[in-house]
């Protein structure tokens, strides 16, 4: 690919996705598990990636996050 995850970002609907970190972007359907982490981070579990596969909300964006949810 040649954009950068900024730009796929703002192409894609925000009650859909998420940029859950530097890494990732979540699709709400995506998602199987969530757990609170160490030092505010939340665990994800997605459907379609390894299990042993962590992947975290960064602190940062974990409020945000949680707001996205709830949507």
């Amino acid at each position: 690919m040649d954009e950068t995850l900024d730009d796929l970002e703002r192409q894609l609907d925000p009650r859909q996705f998420f940029r859950i970190n530097r890494k990732f972007l979540a699709r709400l359907k995506a998602i199987e598990r969530i757990e609170p982490h160490f030092n505010g981070k939340l665990r994800l579990w997605l459907k379609h990636r390894p299990a042993e596969e962590e992947i975290f909300v960064s602190r940062e964006r974990a409020d945000a996050f949680k707001a996205w949810l709830n949507q």
